[in-house]
Formats: C-alpha cells, sequence, structure tokens
C-alpha cells in the first residue's frame, strides 16, 4: 500500500520477514511455526528512488482461536496515522470497501 505525507514523497511500507516463515498463512501452519518461535517482521518504508528506510518491527506470538468473524482485520486505509496519504487516491476510495 503506497502512502504520501506530500504529493512528492510515496512510499510503500514493506513487512519482510526476518528468519524461518512456514509456507503457508493457514491458521494451523501459524500455529505450528509460533510454537517454537515468534515470527518477526522488519518494517521499511520503501520509495521508486531510494534505498529503504527501516520503521519498525513486529513480532508475532500467538494464534487467536477465534470464529472467522470474530478475528482481528487491519484495515490501511482506515487505520493510518493522519498526516499520511493512500496514494494513488482514486485507489483508497476502492480499497475502502474491501475492507469492511
Amino acid at each position: 500500500m503506497p502512502y504520501s505525507s506530500n504529493r512528492a514523497d510515496t512510499r510503500w511500507v514493506l513487512a519482510v520477514p526476518v528468519g524461518t516463515h512456514p509456507a503457508s498463512t493457514s491458521l494451523a501452519e501459524l500455529r505450528d511455526a509460533i510454537t517454537p518461535a515468534p515470527l518477526r517482521f522488519r518494517l521499511e518504508l520503501v520509495s521508486v528512488t531510494g534505498p529503504p528506510v527501516p520503521a519498525g518491527r513486529v513480532t508475532l506470538t500467538q494464534v487467536q482461536d477465534l470464529p472467522d468473524n470474530e478475528q482481528p482485520t487491519f484495515d490501511p486505509i482506515r487505520n493510518r496515522p493522519p498526516r499520511l496519504t493512500p496514494r494513488p487516491r482514486w485507489l483508497a476510495g476502492v480499497r475502502i470497501c474491501a475492507y469492511r
């Protein structure tokens, strides 16, 4: 998902796996992978012209056993810092419906 803090600076937020990860994102495989060790990701901001910029880390330590309709979700259109604008703007309007 590309974001911009101004019209000239568009960057993508990437979650880069660190270490060993399962081949699938099924809950069963994630549970099996997390049991011995957490799953770790490095967050990077990437532009078309510059090198990746470190932005943070994410560590997954457990799988929640919840029905599908109660699983946590992430909406990158609504849940973003207020000074960042999704780019292109027309695509954000289309994508917002996908996260309902």
